[in-house]
């Protein structure tokens, strides 16, 4: 047997967004309403008749389940979960029209308006989430991204620690509480909490960059780059692993042009890699060249003379200043646009001259 249930809401309640701003209670405002639930409603297998009383500018939505009838809130939950969120979107709004205390749809509202950039609203709703349900680490950590988001930092942060509270090891509440105390500078306090998001999550490596970033702006340089190292080992996500190789470059560089205009330690190496090239085909340059570069992704200590390596390449031992100084001493010879993410140009062209 069908059942029908119904809800009302005010003109100023609808968000226009959802059907192309018009103006409130004009012609176009109240079509353009009655189509959007009937559509909501259609699509959930069932029927809704709007009735709109201009009088006292509300709307009353009257809807009847059919045979056919599916659960709004596991469709809306499927379409989130499927990364649909235009799609999801305008259903959780109508359920939430049908229950303004909806646990669920007011915590998946909110995470939905925060992808899509609206923080305000998703603060909004995700508050409402949080005093239905004072103990939903969930939404709590979902309203800090969203004050942290929209600029709000110290807000940000006390509801991240609500969440702490509630669930000490939640990953999600440390890696954002983590983040944020690094926006504010405060260096010494987010390391204390990127090492307990490690330890729930050892093998999260945006964790482990942070980590490497925070030891550089404490002034620990040498033990940034093994966190650097060790996100590139573990692996993961391509623009993670490439954002720890930028790192672990630029401090190569920095190394490289420390105090020195020139480096002509690495000219030397320069003339020396140049004079062996003239002994080589252009296909064994460049062989050497990537075993080099591919050698570099694993990580080579330019600051450590003592250290040396060995390659198939080329007979003998080298540091990793030579390495790198052959490497882009041969990339010059057959692919000088490339970016090795080190400029050794002017080294380059003194080493020829």
């Amino acid at each position: 047997m069908p059942q029908e249930f119904s809800f009302k809401l005010s003109f100023d309640d609808f968000d226009r967004s959802l059907i192309g701003n018009p103006v409130v209670g004009s012609d176009e405002f109240k079509s353009a309403v009655s189509k959007f639930f009937a559509d909501q409603f259609f699509g959930f297998g069932g029927k809704a008749r709007v009735v709109i009383d201009e009088q006292e500018r509300t709307i009353e939505v009257r809807w009847t389940k059919a045979s056919t009838w599916m659960d709004p809130k596991q469709k809306a939950i499927q379409l989130l979960n499927e990364g649909k969120k235009q799609q999801a979107l305008p259903i959780l709004v109508t359920l939430l029209h049908q229950d303004p205390t909806d646990i669920d749809v007011l915590y998946g509202l909110g995470l939905t308006y925060n992808d899509l950039g609206d923080y305000a609203k998703a603060a909004h709703l995700l508050e409402k989430a949080v005093e239905v349900d004072p103990k939903f680490v969930g939404a709590y950590v979902a309203l800090g991204v969203a004050e942290i988001s929209a600029g709000n930092l110290m807000i940000g942060e006390e509801h991240l620690r609500c969440a702490l509270k509630l669930d000490p090891e939640d990953r999600y509440a440390l890696r954002n509480l983590s983040a944020t105390l690094m926006k504010q500078h405060r260096f010494a306090e987010a390391l204390v909490q990127i090492k307990r998001t490690l330890a729930v999550a050892p093998d999260d490596i945006a964790m482990m960059i942070a980590m490497g970033d925070c030891l550089n702006d404490l002034g620990r340089t040498n033990e940034s780059e093994n966190y650097f190292r060790m996100a590139i080992k573990t692996g993961g996500p391509e623009h993670l692993v490439d954002l720890a190789k930028a790192r672990l470059t630029a401090k190569s560089e920095a190394v490289l042009k420390a105090n020195h205009e020139v480096r002509h330690d690495v000219v030397e190496f320069m003339r020396s890699a140049l004079q062996r090239f003239k002994g080589m085909t252009s296909e064994e340059v460049k062989c050497l060249g990537i075993e080099i570069a591919v050698l570099g992704t694993k990580g080579l200590s330019i600051n450590d003379s003592s250290k040396t390596y060995t390659i198939d390449s080329m007979p003998g031992e080298f540091t990793a200043l030579e390495l790198v100084s052959i490497m882009y001493a041969a990339f010059q010879q057959f692919a000088p646009e490339t970016d090795l993410g080190i400029d050794l140009s002017v080294e380059y062209r003194l080493a020829r001259g």
